[in-house]
């Protein structure tokens, strides 16, 4: 299953949780006043990845999942944001990026050595698809004020990558 654990701090600790989903899209909320709270994502395939962040901006964290087939993102109600479908190339890894105070991405690569970074629309930002063949790191690197990318390709190459806002 997915092993992927996210604390969540509320004002107190009954109110606090941690999260996660299984390989079925079972999410699980274990609050730390004695409670778990169950929701159930209709799914298709497998779940590789999850995650819980705030992909559409609204101050409300969202459930990202990632399939063989499909980059889904769902709303706390459990409204699909986006659906993206890998029609020809399969996802190898999934991430999720603040990029700056009001955007936020997901990054996927791809078998074919491809990374995208998809908007909270859940379109491909500007500028990708790029190379790349591992999990990919951003942030300023080197506090020039800029978000860089940093990614693993073929023949133990590293690529960084400067990213538009």
């Amino acid at each position: 299953g997915v092993s992927n654990y996210y604390l969540v701090k509320k004002k107190t600790l009954s109110e606090s949780f941690l999260i996660t989903a299984d390989s079925t899209g079972v999410i699980k909320k274990l609050f730390f006043g004695d409670s778990l709270n169950i929701l159930s994502v209709p799914l298709k395939n497998q779940v590789k990845s999850f995650n819980y962040m705030d992909i559409n901006n609204d101050n409300t964290k969202d459930y990202i999942f990632l399939t063989d087939e499909n980059l889904m993102a769902y709303s706390q109600d459990l409204e699909l944001i986006y659906n993206i479908e890998f029609e020809e190339e399969l996802p190898k890894s999934m991430n999720a990026f603040d990029i700056s105070n009001n955007t936020s991405c997901v990054g996927v690569t791809l078998r074919n050595n491809e990374i995208h970074l998809y908007t909270s629309e859940g379109y491909d930002k500007s500028g990708f698809p790029l190379s790349g063949c591992t999990k990919f790191s951003m942030g300023d690197i080197n506090k020039n004020g800029d978000v860089e990318l940093v990614v693993g390709g073929e023949q133990g190459y590293i690529y960084v990558y400067t990213v538009e806002e």
